[in-house]
């Protein structure tokens, strides 16, 4: 059995999804399987993805026949998945080669965490690294509640036992694009301690159409979001005026967006 489970939902990513892939299975950290579930691409990502499971036995391949999107899909990953450990994976991005090794240490180390995530850092479409950095907070669940996530969703390694204890994403139309704001609220209400690596151990890539994914439709779902988990976590009502900031990012062009996050 596996140490740690790396999941990994997959939409259409037949170009990138094998960069992904080599960013795993390079790392310096051998116990762990790789579970892929493909979110009913309409490209070649199938066939790519099946190439890589043919060749390596601890990466298995799942299909979903119509697109779930990723909650749905990430949910089916955890559930197939075998290890202790759940590391998530985006298909478009690359983990640094230490990143399981450090994560599981964390873990075996310390029984009181639930959670580990690392800073990250992005990079564009052509191949340029580090255009911003983010590290979230040490103690992620310690820190007053907000409206923005307490650590970099993707770079998170965690409990099975943990993720299943809240019910793993919320598959829902509400949370379509903030499965991972979602998820971060659950894991604050369950009281879940959690830990960040302040050692760059993922890139993320981000591209000018990337800001494009998320509507003013969806900012309103976050606001919703949040309104919901403010009332749970008993924030004060002086302190909501942060939760409107989804929709007014929606709302400015998208090259802003792209030039405020490449140089903030």
């Amino acid at each position: 059995m596996p140490k740690v489970s790396v999941i990994m939902a997959v939409h259409n990513q037949e170009e990138l999804v094998s960069e992904a892939i080599d960013s795993i299975i390079n790392q310096t950290y051998k116990d762990w399987e790789l579970v892929i579930c493909d979110d009913a691409s309409t490209d070649n990502t199938y066939q790519v993805i099946s190439e890589y499971a043919e060749k390596h036995e601890n990466i298995r391949v799942l299909k979903n026949e119509e697109n779930h999107h990723a909650a749905y899909t990430r949910n089916r990953c955890a559930k197939e998945a075998k290890g202790e450990y759940l590391a998530i994976m985006d298909s478009d991005d690359i983990s640094m080669p230490q990143r399981l090794e450090k994560q599981a240490e964390v873990l075996n180390n310390h029984p009181e965490f639930d959670i580990v995530s690392t800073a990250a850092v992005t990079f564009d479409e052509t191949g340029n690294r580090a255009i911003r950095g983010m590290k979230g907070t040490e103690y992620p669940f310690q820190k007053p509640v907000s409206p923005g996530l307490p650590l970099v969703h993707a770079t998170m390694m965690m409990r099975k036992s943990s993720f299943n204890a809240i019910g793993g994403y919320t598959v829902s139309p509400e949370t379509l694009r903030g499965e991972d704001l979602d998820l971060c609220f659950k894991m604050r209400v369950a009281n879940f301690n959690g830990y960040t690596l302040h050692e760059v151990l993922y890139c993320i890539r981000e591209r000018k159409q990337d800001f494009k994914r998320r509507t003013v439709k969806d900012a309103l779902c976050f606001v919703k979001t949040i309104r919901k988990y403010y009332k749970i976590l008993n924030v004060p009502r002086r302190k909501w005026y942060k939760i409107y900031k989804p929709v007014i990012s929606a709302i400015m062009p998208n090259f802003v967006m792209f030039f405020y996050h490449k140089f903030r």
